[in-house]
């Protein structure tokens, strides 16, 4: 129970923005009572901050799992950004901007503290691209993940709310990648990104 309720508050903070959302709602959409939503979670802060840290541990399993499974790197990134895609696609457009205005604390606490997964699968990504001859070997794995993060964070900003959020994530990863690889990295990203198309 407890986590179906994670999984449906998530969908919808997401799909509706984190303000428009009430207790009331997501308690409808579950098909329970409100007071029986309230025994799990106390209020709506409560719910969020959970639904985040849900939605962050279900991350860290899918990275894992791609890292375990695969072993070119390349191919690891297009998996990736095909499930960020879909992500981006259903968000409400605010969904980051509200959480940064109306509730500091959560970000403060959870997202902020979650950036070091993300940065971390990228970081092994890199290297495992410098390894096998897809990235170039003069770049600095570390700095390049922390550059590509603070890249996607300012998909956020208003110079970019004339442009869809999946166009914007798009240009940023392929610019990135495109720009740490090798020739044997291009002919690569040709073959995943663009043939399929």
């Amino acid at each position: 129970m407890h986590d179906r309720i994670l999984e449906e508050a998530s969908r919808l903070f997401l799909r509706n923005g984190v303000r428009s959302i009430t207790m009331n709602e997501i308690a409808e959409a579950l098909g329970m009572s409100k007071r029986t939503l309230y025994e799990h979670f106390p209020n709506k802060e409560v719910l969020l901050q959970e639904s985040i840290k849900h939605n962050h541990n279900k991350y860290v399993e899918s990275i894992k799992k791609l890292l375990d499974t695969l072993e070119n790197p390349l191919e690891i990134i297009h998996i990736h950004i095909t499930e960020v895609f879909k992500v981006i696609s259903n968000a409400h457009p605010n969904f980051i901007n509200d959480l940064n205005k109306y509730h500091p604390e959560i970000c403060k606490k959870v997202v902020i503290p979650n950036r070091t997964a993300a940065i971390s699968f990228t970081e092994e990504v890199i290297k495992r691209g410098v390894k096998q001859g897809y990235f170039r070997e003069d770049i600095n794995p570390s700095i390049m993940a922390n550059i590509a993060h603070l890249q996607f964070q300012l998909m956020d900003d208003s110079a970019f709310d004339n442009y869809s959020k999946t166009d914007v994530f798009e240009h940023t990863v392929m610019t990135f990648i495109r720009g740490i690889a090798t020739e044997k990295g291009h002919k690569m990203i040709d073959k995943l990104f663009y043939n399929e198309k």
